[in-house]
């Protein structure tokens, strides 16, 4: 069974050779043939900008609640959100899994406390970060861990994700005797920055690029790092734009044939982390840089439209896929293990697709217009109904058999569930615009 699945999902990855494909159009040039024109800048507000007073605001507010008290959907969203919110909580604060942990924390916020009442950012900083020497100067970092005791697979996970939560710059945690605060991590981005990228690199940097949106060290694009290395961030920068081009240049042509449904073979942004889901929210917020002056707005619209795209395709690749292997009316003894699967697999696509383009709505980069607004309604009707499917099968009332016999199963089933969970924590700022 497992065969089987390897052979949908796992076929060997396409080459990128993203160097001479010529991509990007004109806007790669438009966009960095000068530096941008102003420096790097403190974050915004993560709200949306409405531009309205706060007395029209509140106005919008009222009146978007009674919308929603009106719709099925938002039942919906509050029944089955609200059972998986409850199973996460019921299993997903293990102490001993950092990396489990933080996806909580994406689900819940930062004020999220373990069992015995400890804040969950202090218990992932206290049992896992630990600090490194590089030229007289102590580095703190969280380790990447081993597949079966994963920390940090992905570099700088947790203080992007600590940052974009909310948590404070000067909070201080206590390590071994020690006082670090959230600054200090992030400073230890700052110093442990590569000076240069390569193209397997660059995705998995795609939470640390997210980090230093607005947080670049004296709000310049170059520095000294602790190697003694200069970083120049923008033409980093420039590369990661470009290979995320590359990276989904076959999904354009696909779209551009008319193709419905979307085979995965792990090419492309397939062969990333979460399909590329993080390195695109990290590309989709860079791209809006007020620096630069709208001249990336090509590139960020191109990208919203192939996660819309994505959400049809894909989706359609595993409704085909259960009709074939795992039909209701089956009796194939296996049915009800593809089922799980896919379903799994729909929740965690779906999940993370939704919650990029909520962030992206959050940020102020999209506005989704009415057929986007349908498309999105529809995203969240089909992620609802994998994870029914999923509840239905009892795997969320006991995910240990799924823990002890297929582990990354289990952290899809747990720990990925937390993007579904904070997608429909932010979905009504764009579901319900009028």
């Amino acid at each position: 069974m497992l065969r089987f699945f390897r052979l949908v999902f796992a076929l060997p990855r396409l080459s990128l050779l993203f160097l001479a494909l010529g991509i990007f159009g004109g806007a790669a040039s438009l966009a960095f043939a000068n530096p941008p024109t102003t420096r790097p800048f403190s974050p915004p507000s993560e709200r949306p900008s409405l531009g309205t007073s706060q007395t029209a605001q509140q106005r919008r507010i009222a009146d978007e609640k009674a919308r929603r008290a009106k719709d099925p959907l938002v039942r919906r969203i509050q029944q089955i959100g609200g059972s998986l919110a409850s199973s996460l909580i019921q299993h997903g604060l293990d102490p001993d899994n950092p990396w489990m942990l933080a996806h909580m924390l994406l689900a819940f916020g930062k004020d999220l406390r373990m069992p015995d009442g400890k804040l969950v950012i202090e218990r992932i900083v206290e049992s896992a970060l630990q600090f490194r020497e590089v030229k007289g100067q102590k580095i703190p970092y969280f380790p990447k861990g081993d597949d079966s005791h994963r920390i940090e697979p992905h570099p700088f996970m947790h203080t992007k994700i600590m940052l974009a939560l909310g948590v404070p710059w000067d909070y201080r945690f206590k390590v071994h005797g020690q006082s670090v605060t959230l600054g200090q991590l992030h400073q230890g981005l700052v110093q442990s920055f590569p000076a240069a990228l390569n193209e397997h690199q660059i995705p998995e940097f795609a939470w640390a690029f997210d980090a230093m949106y607005g947080r670049l060290p004296n709000q310049a694009w170059e520095w000294t790092n602790a190697e003694g290395e200069k970083v120049s961030f923008l033409p980093l920068l420039r590369s990661a734009l470009l290979q995320l081009e590359a990276d989904t240049r076959f999904l354009r042509e696909l779209k551009a044939q008319g193709v419905t449904v979307i085979q995965k073979k792990r090419q492309g942004v397939h062969a990333h982390a979460c399909g590329g889901m993080h390195f695109i929210q990290a590309m989709i917020r860079w791209s809006a840089f007020p620096g630069f002056q709208g001249r990336l707005q090509p590139y960020l619209a191109n990208q919203i439209d192939l996660v819309f795209y994505r959400m049809q395709g894909e989706v359609a690749l595993y409704q085909g896929m259960l009709k074939q292997y795992a039909s209701t009316d089956s009796k194939d003894p296996n049915a009800n293990y593809y089922r799980f699967l896919l379903n799994l697999q729909q929740m965690k696509f779906l999940g993370h697709a939704l919650e990029t383009l909520m962030l992206a709505y959050r940020w102020g980069v999209w506005r989704p217009t009415t057929p986007q607004r349908k498309a999105t309604r529809e995203g969240v009707i089909q992620l609802l109904n994998a994870i029914e499917t999923l509840q239905s099968l009892g795997f969320y009332n006991n995910p240990l058999p799924i823990k002890q016999k297929a582990y990354q199963f289990y952290l899809d089933l747990i720990g990925d569930a937390g993007h579904a969970v904070h997608a429909l924590r932010l979905m009504p700022h764009a579901m319900f615009e009028p």
